[in-house]
């Protein structure tokens, strides 16, 4: 893997062996924050990836990063919605967050979903 630092080390750009594309990231709230500069040339992924780190920063300081949403969240919001949107509330498992948290589990997550399909 190809990396570059930038801005002191705060913002990395980096190339994966199987990828054309440059990466960028950051470390954040306790969190590493990754996304795809979506760009072959590594001039212009710096770039982005500069203009993307002052705005993360911008908006940490706004108040408005606060963290990215789970499944778990997701899937409460979608309960407290789903009756209002659609009129096959029977179909819809009793407790979807419990669910969603089952899914955690990544040896069982492709059957759980093809299980929880039958519900749909």
């Amino acid at each position: 893997m190809t990396k570059h630092s930038l801005l002191g080390g705060k913002v990395h750009v980096y190339k994966r062996d199987n990828s054309l594309l440059w990466q960028c990231s950051t470390y954040l709230q306790g969190k590493n924050r990754r996304v795809s500069t979506k760009t072959e040339s590594l001039a212009e992924a710096k770039g982005l990836a500069e203009d993307g780190y002052v705005t993360l920063i911008d908006q940490h300081r706004s108040g408005e990063v606060i963290g990215e949403r789970t499944f778990r969240k997701a899937a409460k919001q979608f309960e407290q919605e789903y009756e209002v949107v659609s009129q096959r509330s029977k179909a819809l498992p009793t407790d979807l967050s419990r669910f969603a948290a089952s899914l955690c589990d990544r040896d069982n997550l492709l059957y759980r979903l093809r299980c929880y399909s039958k519900y749909s």
